[in-house]
């Protein structure tokens, strides 16, 4: 599968509700593109995609009978890819970014809340003896 589509199709399933798969895309796709410069292919396009076919004339890819994608050159294909990625990681920042937000204010304002918000109120506590 084509990078730009994998991309593409992570941004989608975090934004069906799994946000934590946009910050393991950010990760994924970073890791490669380190791994990639260390092993000094930094600057060759064809080095940041996974299944693409290389070519040395940068021509375009056919279409994928399983995709049904149009078809790209190799640099198409990195910055479409890299467009999804940074979409991602716009995402899971925005998110994270709530979550946390969320959890601070919940815990500075616990007693303002009523005890239907609780699964056990702290007198249950002392019973189980935790």
């Amino acid at each position: 599968m084509r990078d730009d589509i994998l991309a593409q199709r992570l941004f989608f399933g975090g934004c069906l509700g799994l946000p934590w798969l946009w910050l393991v895309h950010v990760m994924y796709w970073y890791g490669k593109e380190r791994q990639n410069s260390e092993d000094g292919e930094a600057s060759n396009p064809e080095a940041l995609l996974s299944n693409a076919d290389t070519n040395d004339d940068n021509e375009t890819h056919e279409n994928d009978s399983n995709d049904g994608a149009p078809a790209l050159t190799d640099e198409q294909i990195k910055m479409e890819a890299q467009k999804w990625v940074q979409r991602s990681k716009f995402g899971s920042t925005v998110v994270f970014g709530l979550w946390a937000a969320w959890i601070v204010f919940f815990q500075l304002s616990k007693d303002r809340f009523g005890p239907k918000w609780f699964v056990r109120t702290e007198d249950e506590g002392e019973f189980t003896g935790w």
